[in-house]
């Protein structure tokens, strides 16, 4: 009996044990899960009229380069200037060496000396040639007169036959005499004509050998800054060797890549007439551009269109070559909102506040500002902003609609 009562019994201890654990457990309570709470800087938003702005880096150009060339040859007599200089139009900034030129100078004005005394030499002859020509044809008549006396002498038998033809010959020669000076008169318009010519001829060499001269002075055509120097004092330099090259300071452009995305902006301004102005800071001094053209070819590889904005007068001290930061001024958008750039979330949202709820708003990218204080940011518009909203300016990784936020003290 107690080999089977034991069994029975010690499995009914273990039953009213597991039972008395059950019984002895306590009651789990249950755990209460609370939404997470971001904290948030908020902003309120005005609605405004605002020009947006775009940044461009260009460099400087001249729209007039000179690049002045010897006319003569001639050894370089001295040089005036140094490159980088300041110069102003008709000043000398080279000077060659005038002697050779100033002696042909000299042989042309003597042949033109020469040929003006011919012509006027052969003026006198025509002169001299019709006095003698009315002469000869009074002449010419008493010799008529003279034949017509011996006939009627010769016919009355009072005059000779060799009266009469004495008087015949005299008459031949008188004639003889005439022809040939009125083929001298006639003669004198071509002799005229070709000493016209050659006195015209050289007049020009004369002018051309006065030019040379006049040359061997090398001026500045516009006032600018020397760029270069290429000969010195000395060297001999022939008909078309540069000497120098001069930089038109008055028009001087910056060249800046315009993005594609804001082309429209650009053509429009131009085809308006009000021309986009931009402003430039270069070595602590404000440099003021106005936008002047657009290129008219878009070289390969590149991924918009050159703009060429005109410096004004007083920044001509730029160097050629300088690259700039332009910050190109916009048309006027009208119903914008300027917000922070960390407010903006890919380039096409943003979230407001409302009842401690993110709200999303899409908007429209219009451009940029930049603020007094330095601070650039982004330029939005929507019909969903009103002034007054609150706006989350807080960049969150996990942004969502809907997302419950608190403001941050201070915010």
């Amino acid at each position: 009996m107690i080999r089977w009562l034991l069994p029975i019994a010690i499995l009914a201890a273990g039953v009213g044990g597991y039972m008395a654990l059950v019984n002895s457990k306590s009651t789990a309570v249950p755990v209460e899960t609370r939404e997470k709470t971001w904290i948030v800087a908020t902003e309120t938003i005005t609605v405004v009229d605002q020009s947006p702005i775009v940044t461009l880096y260009g460099s400087v150009e001249s729209a007039e380069i000179a690049e002045l060339s010897a006319a003569l040859t001639a050894d370089v007599a001295q040089v005036n200037a140094l490159e980088g200089q300041a110069i102003s139009k008709g000043e000398i900034v080279l000077r060659l060496d005038d002697r050779d030129a100033v002696l042909i100078l000299r042989q042309r004005e003597a042949e033109e000396i020469e040929l003006q005394a011919r012509l006027d030499t052969e003026n006198l002859k025509h002169a001299n040639n019709q006095a003698a020509l009315r002469r000869e044809q009074q002449l010419l008549e008493l010799s008529r007169t003279a034949v017509s006396r011996a006939k009627e002498l010769a016919a009355s038998s009072v005059g000779s036959q060799s009266q009469l033809d004495a008087a015949k010959q005299d008459e031949a020669r008188q004639i003889l005499v005439l022809e040939n000076r009125e083929s001298l008169i006639l003669q004198h318009q071509s002799i005229v004509a070709q000493y016209d010519a050659q006195l015209a001829r050289a007049t020009a060499l004369t002018e051309q050998a006065r030019l040379n001269v006049s040359r061997s002075l090398v001026q500045a055509p516009f006032s600018g800054r020397v760029s270069e120097i290429l000969v010195a004092a000395g060297d001999r330099v022939s008909p078309g060797v540069p000497l120098v090259r001069l930089i038109n300071s008055s028009k001087l452009e910056i060249r800046a890549q315009v993005p594609t995305t804001q082309l429209p902006h650009f053509h429009h301004s131009l085809e308006s007439g009000q021309l986009l102005k931009a402003k430039a800071t270069v070595d602590e001094r404000s440099v003021d551009v106005t936008l002047n053209r657009l290129s008219s070819v878009v070289d390969s590889g590149t991924g918009g269109v050159d703009a060429l904005f005109r410096v004004s007068a007083q920044s001509g001290w730029l160097a050629l070559g300088r690259i700039i930061e332009l910050v190109v001024q916009l048309p006027l958008e009208t119903d914008v909102v300027l917000v922070p750039f960390e407010a903006v979330y890919g380039r096409e949202r943003v979230y407001t506040l409302v009842e401690d709820r993110m709200r999303k708003v899409d908007i429209e990218p219009v451009g940029k500002v930049r603020l007094a204080t330095g601070e650039q940011r982004a330029l939005v518009r929507s019909t969903r902003l009103t002034t007054g909203d609150t706006l989350i300016v807080t960049q969150l990784p996990n942004a969502v609609d809907g997302l419950k936020v608190r403001v941050a003290t201070g915010g």
